[in-house]
């Protein structure tokens, strides 16, 4: 019966968006940092999220402090890893707790995870993949795909593309395989293939930090996030390092989370920018994890700073049209 209440809790909670008949056309709002409306390719739905106050805020048991990558295990649980073990934690977004864990290696640097159809996958900032076999036995096979990007790269996001049987892989540090082969003024984003098992010899998207700056002026917690990236980089004028990734259920886009820099920058599959939403690090001091459930709700988790670390989920605003 109690868990009948926790399910019934949190449907009322999160269970469906918002969604109205507009008598207007669906667009795009980027000129406003504290609200996005992204639109699905047919053009008959939009989804807007607004990061300002989320829907729902849960701090996580303090063995999550250090959280550092998440994913939806399904309706009411999220996948999470952190930055020191080699274990994956199941738990509630109700209410954080910790239902299992899912020992796959020894304890390391850990920075995301991506659940594709039939197992659940864990990058190391060195680049390197655990794909963890999706079944009930305690002890579930783990294949460990070493891939071409290394410690140089900070490998920090990971997420899913079912379309192209992919795993997207994003960079915090050198944008290279080789040394300075793409400069220092841009943040790479790779794909890790399954069919090759083996990443691209080239990103799948960059970001351009001269075009980003250029899009629109940083708001004041971002410009104190980048003037201290600057004094800490021996390669400046870094002010976007992306902490985790993920694509929208249904527009397809890519949302790169960025602790420094304190945005959430939206792209399309080519790369091109499209929007960002702002950061307010009263929320969430550092922002580490980033994913989206089947209906376009929004979670953001970010690391403990003085405190233990925190969920947040952001229902979107969701217009159609015939």
């Amino acid at each position: 019966m109690a868990h009948l209440v926790m399910i019934l809790a949190f449907l009322a909670l999160l269970a469906g968006c918002h969604r109205e008949n507009p008598t207007g056309n669906l667009h795009r709002m980027n000129t406003d940092e504290d609200v996005y409306s992204d639109l699905s390719p047919d053009g008959k739905q939009s989804f807007t999220y607004r990061l300002t106050i989320p829907d729902h805020k849960v701090l996580l048991p303090p063995i999550l402090r250090e959280i550092s990558g998440i994913a939806v295990f399904d309706s009411l649980r999220l996948a999470g890893v952190q930055d020191e073990y080699g274990r994956v934690f199941i738990f509630r977004i109700l209410d954080g707790l910790i239902e299992k864990t899912i020992p796959f290696s020894e304890n390391g640097d850990y920075e995301d995870i991506a659940i594709t159809e039939d197992a659940i996958c864990v990058l190391k900032s060195n680049g390197t993949i655990y794909s963890i076999k999706q079944n009930d036995t305690t002890s579930p096979a783990v294949t460990r795909y070493k891939t071409r990007l290394s410690a140089r790269n900070d490998c920090e996001g990971l997420c899913y593309m079912p379309g192209l049987n992919s795993l997207l892989i994003a960079c915090k540090g050198s944008p290279s395989l080789k040394k300075d082969q793409f400069g220092t003024n841009c943040r790479a984003i790779y794909k890790f293939s399954f069919e090759t098992c083996a990443i691209d010899t080239v990103p799948f998207i960059t970001v351009n930090m001269e075009e980003l700056i250029s899009k629109e002026p940083l708001d004041w917690h971002q410009g104190i996030s980048a003037r201290m990236a600057n004094r800490l980089s021996q390669n400046g004028n870094l002010v976007f390092q992306p902490s985790g990734i993920a694509v929208h259920p249904v527009t397809g886009n890519l949302y790169i989370l960025a602790h420094i820099g304190k945005m959430v920058l939206i792209t399309d599959e080519r790369g091109k920018i499209l929007g960002r939403l702002a950061i307010d690090p009263a929320v969430l001091p550092q922002p580490e994890g980033i994913c989206f459930d089947a209906n376009g709700v929004l979670f953001i988790a970010s690391e403990g700073v003085e405190a233990d670390g925190v969920l947040t989920a952001y229902r979107p605003k969701v217009l159609t049209r015939d």
